[in-house]
């Protein structure tokens, strides 16, 4: 099933009528349910759990909720690392991995909404407070790019390491 969503026009919660200076008297405060701006469904954590099957596998990679189901089989690193992180927050590992900005383009269109506000995680600010051109993913291109060279590079060491290691061992 195949989750869309859309900017809606105005979207009725308690903190849109909040922002245009709108308060209700004597009635309880809306639940949150969609981002004001985007139209984006909010989901929590308690709603990801049940999606981790192979029929509904679902991820949360900063703050933003996907729908990998179809994805599984596409997948370059196998889909067992996938399934590893269904229905729940997978940013540290997602960025631990160092995807491309390949990656991270495609992944929109598995897209269906964002971590409801009272449970998102704050993004930590760059060294020297700098944001260098943020573009809403959590990190910079640049960043990412840095992490997977890195990533790469003390792979390539340690297999460089290995061999030597295990040249003078054999002969």
């Amino acid at each position: 099933m195949r989750h869309h969503f859309f900017p809606l026009a105005s979207v009725p919660t308690a903190a849109a009528a909040e922002q245009n200076g709108e308060e209700k008297e004597g009635e309880e405060e809306e639940e949150l349910t969609h981002n004001a701006n985007t139209g984006a469904k909010y989901y929590t954590m308690e709603e990801m759990g049940p999606h981790s099957t192979v029929g509904s596998l679902w991820i949360v990679v900063d703050n933003l909720v996907y729908d990998i189901t179809n994805f599984t089989l596409e997948h370059p690193g196998g889909k067992e690392i996938l399934f590893e992180q269904g229905g729940q927050d997978a940013s540290t590992p997602f960025e631990d991995v160092g995807h491309s900005s390949d990656a991270r383009e495609m992944m929109r269109q598995y897209l269906i909404g964002e971590k409801h506000p009272q449970e998102q995680k704050r993004k930590k600010k760059q060294k020297g407070g700098s944001n260098r051109g943020s573009s809403g993913s959590g990190s910079s291109a640049g960043d990412s790019s840095e992490r997977s060279w890195l990533n790469q590079l003390f792979v390539g060491v340690g297999l460089a390491l290995v061999g030597v290691a295990a040249y003078t061992t054999l002969y």
